[in-house]
This record gives C-alpha cells, sequence and structure tokens, in this order.
C-alpha cells in the first residue's frame, strides 16, 4: 500500500517542485555596515545588497550572515590588494612561492560565495531558495498584450524594435 501524500504546499522535495511559503515573521530591518574602517568598495557592497529586493525576505537570524559576508568581503578585498602589490614571495627555503594573502583570499571569497548563497544574492541563489521578484516578472499575458497590434509604427512590437514580418500580397 503506498504512503499517503502530504497536502500541497507542505513537502518539500526537488523532484516534485513543491515549496513551503513561510508566512508573517519579523523582517531584518537595514542596519548600517557594521565594519569600523570600512573601505568605499566595502559600503556599497554593503548598501548593494540591501537594495536588492531579496533583502524583503531576510530575518533577524539572517543578520549575522550579512556580517559574516562584509567582514569576508572586506578581507577578501584587502588580502588580493596585499598580494597583488608582490605576488611572488621568497618560501622557506629561499624558492620562489605565491603570496600567502592569495589563500587569505581565496578562503574569504569560498565564505563571501557561502553566504551569499545562503542570503540569496544573485539571481541563480534565488532561483535555489525558490524567491522570485514579482514586479520583474512579466506574465504570458503582458507579453501577448505586447506583442498584439496593429502594423502602424506605434504598435508594441514596432517600439521593442521586434521582427515584424511582411504581409503578402
Amino acid at each position: 500500500m503506498p504512503r499517503t501524500k502530504k497536502q500541497p504546499g507542505t513537502a518539500v522535495d526537488k523532484r516534485n517542485g513543491r515549496r513551503t511559503e513561510l508566512e508573517g515573521g519579523v523582517r531584518l530591518t537595514y542596519f548600517p555596515c557594521p565594519l569600523p574602517r570600512a573601505s568605499a568598495a566595502a559600503l556599497a557592497t554593503w548598501e548593494m545588497a540591501w537594495t536588492d529586493p531579496v533583502h524583503d525576505a531576510w530575518t533577524p537570524a539572517d543578520g549575522p550572515i550579512l556580517v559574516r559576508y562584509i567582514e569576508h568581503w572586506e578581507r577578501a578585498q584587502k588580502a588580493a590588494r596585499r598580494a597583488d602589490r608582490k605576488p611572488v614571495v621568497l618560501g622557506s627555503v629561499g624558492q620562489p612561492a605565491e603570496h600567502p594573502s592569495y589563500s587569505t583570499m581565496a578562503r574569504s571569497i569560498s565564505v563571501v560565495e557561502r553566504c551569499e548563497q545562503l542570503l540569496g544574492l544573485g539571481a541563480l541563489n534565488r532561483e535555489k531558495l525558490g524567491l522570485t521578484i514579482a514586479d520583474r516578472q512579466i506574465s504570458l499575458a503582458d507579453l501577448n498584450a505586447r506583442f498584439a497590434g496593429g502594423d502602424d509604427d506605434n504598435a508594441p512590437a514596432a517600439r521593442l524594435g521586434c521582427f515584424r514580418p511582411r504581409r503578402l500580397g
């Protein structure tokens, strides 16, 4: 006898594509960049993260992940600048070796990428989390309405520069 199926919306399984939706809850509110001497690039990255529409899905539990994200982002930038000044250094026995800051940078970047996955930053990460940006999506009805119309130059297809077939005869 087969198992009973879960109610729609309760099963979270990649095979059937169902996802649960969290309702209510407290959202994470904006707070300034916690780095004491943050670079201009780090401040710009912090603001970009907060202007991304995915920030509406963050809860207070995501706050420490966001702080870890910007700390390691800044650490990776500093390590890259330090290593790029002198990419090759002398190793312990006098041989040429890669600057050790490149290892620091690589570890920090891996933390940054993991934080981006957890926070849903980036299109692929949003998709993996099942988040959609509703105001950016165009429905099929909108597309049909946009491309339907007469042959005049004010038709939506003409304004968008789309291919319009010529009439025969």
